[in-house]
C-alpha cells in the first residue's frame, strides 16, 4: 500500500481551519478538482456518505466516499468507495495541528492507496505507479492546500460563491 502525504502551513487559527474543512459544502471552494458535493449539508460525522463530482483532465466523474472517522479539531478519514468490479482500497485523511504561532495551523493530507493484494500488482504499484502517484498527489494536494490557505487568509467562508482558480 502506498501512502502519499503533503503538509502545508495555513495562516489561520486551528478552530477556523477545522470548521472550514469539516464542512463538505466548502470542498468545491478549496479543492480545485471538486465541482460539487452532495449527500451531506452539515459538518462531517462518522458514517456519512457523500458524493463528489470531480473533474479529471478530460472528464467529469462521480466519486462516493464513506466518512470512517472524525476526531474533532484533529482529523477526519474518508474511504473512497470503488466502482463495482474494481479492486481499490483507498482512504484520504486530513489532519490539522496547531503551529507554534497560534494564528497558523499545519494541515496534512494523506492518501493511502492499494490496487490489489497479489505479488505482481504490489510490484507494479511499488515500482511503476508509486512514483507517478506521488507526483499527481503532490500536484493536486498542493494546489488544494494553496487554495485553502488563500481562502482563509482572505477571510472567505462558505457564504462566498467564488470558485478557486
Amino acid at each position: 500500500m502506498g501512502i502519499y502525504r503533503l503538509k502545508a502551513l495555513i495562516p489561520a487559527p486551528l478552530p477556523r481551519v477545522w470548521e472550514y474543512i469539516i464542512d463538505p459544502r466548502n470542498q468545491p471552494l478549496w479543492v480545485p478538482y471538486i465541482e460539487s458535493v452532495a449527500g451531506v449539508d452539515r459538518p462531517l460525522q462518522a458514517g456519512d456518505r457523500l458524493i463528489q463530482w470531480r473533474r479529471n483532465f478530460i472528464r467529469r466523474k462521480r466519486v462516493e466516499l464513506l466518512v470512517e472517522e472524525v476526531i474533532p479539531y484533529r482529523s477526519f478519514r474518508a474511504r473512497i468507495l470503488s466502482a463495482k468490479g474494481r479492486p481499490l482500497d483507498a482512504t484520504a485523511t486530513v489532519s490539522v495541528e496547531q503551529a507554534a504561532d497560534p494564528a497558523a495551523t499545519w494541515v496534512e493530507e494523506a492518501l493511502a492507496l492499494s490496487l490489489g493484494k497479489g505479488p505482481l500488482v504490489r510490484w507494479v504499484q511499488r515500482w511503476l505507479l508509486d512514483p507517478l502517484f506521488r507526483l499527481v498527489v503532490r500536484h493536486h494536494s498542493g494546489r488544494a492546500l494553496r487554495c485553502l490557505a488563500e481562502r482563509l487568509a482572505q477571510g472567505a467562508g462558505a457564504e462566498s460563491g467564488a470558485r478557486p482558480n
